[in-house]
């Protein structure tokens, strides 16, 4: 900006935003030092605070990015030796009353896939098809059945972002049936979106719990 030298309206702008966010870096470093107070309390009183880091992780992803992440995990732990029985074994075993293992099934499938041109795996669960076959550079690629276009024949467009919403004008019941709708929708439990203190955000939680069946923090309240 040429404008821009000592004394001018264009420094005391530039000032302006520096400040801005100097105090932005202040309250950062404030709420760093609470957390680290928080995590040395639970600390004191014998929690693991490595895995508490672990549980805010795991509740901060979607149910289905974790399932993936423990299904890669299991494959892994076999192949280095930490683990005695193949993760296919325990997959398949649960895949015919759990269809929440399907994609851990089909992950843990990739690796018996043929080399390209001599063949392909098909697994159907829940009525759904993949098609599972190697590509000339040796990946698996995964083809799932296509969607049937909408009647006008027409794709619809990506559905925009969404910015957090308000707090839903809802009693305690319709908290907790909220949450099981976030739980169907594949959202994690952390997008609750009742405020600390406020009794909604408890039965929302639990609502959640009981239709994804927990969510890490211990078993669910009958």
């Amino acid at each position: 900006m040429s404008t821009l030298g000592k004394n001018t309206p264009q420094s005391a702008e530039l000032l302006g935003f520096v400040e801005r966010v100097e105090k932005v870096n202040g309250e950062v470093k404030d709420l760093q030092t609470d957390r680290a107070a928080i995590f040395a309390e639970a600390k004191s009183k014998g929690f693991s605070t490595r895995q508490m880091r672990r549980l805010i992780k795991v509740r901060a992803m979607k149910p289905h990015d974790h399932q993936e992440d423990e299904a890669e995990y299991d494959v892994y732990a076999h192949a280095a030796g930490l683990a005695t029985e193949p993760p296919l074994l325990r997959y398949m075993a649960k895949a015919g009353t759990d269809t929440a293992v399907r994609d851990q099934v089909i992950e843990a499938m990739k690796g018996f896939v043929p080399p390209h041109g001599k063949g392909e795996i098909t697994i159907t669960m829940e009525g759904k098809p993949v098609r599972l076959a190697r590509n000339k550079a040796g990946d698996v690629e995964l083809l799932d059945v296509k969607r049937p276009l909408p009647l006008n024949g027409k794709p619809q467009p990506p559905r925009p972002r969404r910015s957090k919403p308000d707090v839903p004008d809802v009693d305690e019941d319709g908290a907790e049936m909220l949450g099981r709708d976030y739980a169907k929708a594949n959202r994690p439990v952390i997008d609750n979106p009742f405020p600390y203190g406020d009794d909604r955000r408890a039965r929302f939680d639990r609502g959640w719990r009981k239709e994804n069946g927990g969510d890490g923090m211990g078993p669910e309240e009958d």
